[in-house]
């Protein structure tokens, strides 16, 4: 093995090694937002469970906006309907 082979193969090698530090760290990182998430807060309250009943609660509130828009659309369909059928029977003759 020549003197540049091994060169290239030791800074592929700490590449590597790098890389894999690197996701080491990620890796911890995200275990340590996870235990901080599943510890209780001061209250007492979990707060994976906190998150997760705002998010339902964001939902349906979101759903209730939905169905009141459409509602609201259907309403206003049924009136250029009956608008159109008047215009339809005031042209005919």
């Amino acid at each position: 093995m020549s003197s540049t082979d091994a060169t290239s193969d030791n800074r592929d090698l700490f590449r590597a090694l790098t890389q894999l530090m690197a996701g080491q760290a990620q890796g911890h990182e995200m275990l340590g937002v996870i235990i901080k998430l599943l510890t209780p807060d001061d209250k007492g309250d979990n707060r994976v469970a906190v998150l997760l009943q705002e998010l339902v609660d964001l939902v349906a509130a979101q759903t209730v906006a939905i169905q009141a828009n459409t509602e609201q659309s259907r309403a206003t369909q049924a009136a250029i309907e009956a608008l159109t059928r008047a215009a339809a029977a005031r042209a005919t003759p």
